[in-house]
């Protein structure tokens, strides 16, 4: 009695550290995504039509603006950053830039600038959604399938026959894997 539950402990602990492992390994492959996809921008360069920036409107109200309606109705860019915000914040970095914070439910964007005068000068530009967090899951798969694999290979790495049998399982395994993979992003796309 006491070995089954000492093996049922054994096999929850397992199981609840190789999720977070996946969870750590899609975070990570997300995040890196993300950085990935961050923009940097040059002195005359214009910047990704997502760019956004915040002003004042005439009754002191917030006013919250793409770069390409900035540059045809400028409104006076907002300098005073929020304390306490929840979906549009402008933050002031340490070396004394702007950073405008566009949240949604799947979709978040870092809007980098610097204010000269009256005048905005785009910095970064950066995105994190969904597709990100998407892509980083089914990478987090990949990455633990090959860990999975070096930690066999290394456990069998002296036995011919073993090795063989075991990469002949794993061929039919990554041929079912892949034909899955087809079939669902076949439907995906057939039905987008």
């Amino acid at each position: 009695m006491l070995k089954a539950f000492l093996l049922f402990l054994y096999a929850t602990i397992k199981t609840i550290g190789l999720i977070i492992l996946w969870f750590v390994l899609a975070g990570v492959i997300s995040h890196g995504i993300s950085e990935l996809n961050t923009e940097r921008y040059q002195l005359n360069d214009t910047p990704n039509d997502g760019f956004m920036i915040i002003g004042t409107d005439t009754d002191n109200g917030y006013y919250r603006q793409t770069w390409q309606e900035y540059q045809t109705n400028p409104k006076l860019p907002l300098t005073i950053p929020d304390k306490d915000c929840i979906e549009d914040c402008l933050k002031q970095l340490d070396n004394g830039n702007y950073l405008f914070i566009n949240e949604s439910a799947m979709y978040m964007s870092h809007s980098e600038y610097q204010i000269k005068g009256n005048k905005i000068i785009p910095i970064s530009f950066k995105t994190y959604h969904l597709g990100h967090i998407f892509v980083g899951m089914i990478g987090a798969f990949f990455v633990m399938g090959f860990l999975k694999y070096l930690f066999s290979i290394f456990q069998i790495r002296k036995n011919k026959q073993a090795m063989m049998i075991y990469h002949k399982k794993l061929a039919k395994n990554l041929l079912i894997t892949c034909a899955v993979l087809g079939i669902f992003w076949t439907v995906i796309y057939l039905t987008v």
